[in-house]
């Protein structure tokens, strides 16, 4: 009696940030996969199978995934990048949807520039247009204007930090 190898599907895709399952074994000659993208673009899945049926890696049609709803505010300083999809995935975090590449270090009496996008809950800039006010827990700064709005998502703000020390700017 002889038996078929067994068949084993790995997943992965063009984007970092997506979730795939582990390996998993076909079942008469059919698997489905749990698939969840977190960063809009376009998209493909790569699939590879066992080497005894000498299949080759091959990747579907793309993907095109959109940005969900806007529901929060990014604020980049600089030093930061804008990383869509990047978890965590949590309003308020600090770490989510960007790349922080230095420490910012600004000095009193400086105008320094900052971007603010409207994203969705993962990081993905929506294309929304809403207004925006800057505030900062430096009394004596300079915000040439407070109060700006989004174009296509995105905007940026002239912040001019006067008091010495660690400040805290909001949007």
């Amino acid at each position: 009696e002889s038996t078929s190898p067994m068949v084993v599907i790995t997943l992965g895709a063009n984007d970092i940030n997506v979730d795939v399952p582990a390996a998993q074994q076909l079942v008469s000659g059919q698997l489905t996969f749990p698939v969840t993208f977190y960063t809009a673009g376009i998209s493909h899945i790569v699939y590879a199978s066992a080497p005894a049926y000498n299949l080759t890696s091959t990747r579907t049609s793309q993907i095109d995934i959109v940005p969900a709803g806007f529901t929060q505010l990014l604020t980049l300083i600089p030093g930061e990048t804008h990383e869509p999809g990047k978890a965590p995935h949590t309003s308020g975090s600090t770490t989510g949807g960007r790349a922080i590449l230095a420490s910012t270090t600004v000095p009193s009496g400086k105008p320094f520039t900052f971007t603010v996008r409207g994203v969705d809950a993962y990081w993905n800039t929506v294309n929304v247009s809403s207004s925006v006010t800057m505030g900062s827990s430096d009394a004596s700064a300079t915000i040439p204007q407070a109060s700006l709005s989004l174009v296509a998502g995105v905007t940026s703000f002239t912040y001019t930090p006067m008091t010495i020390g660690a400040q805290t700017v909001v949007a």
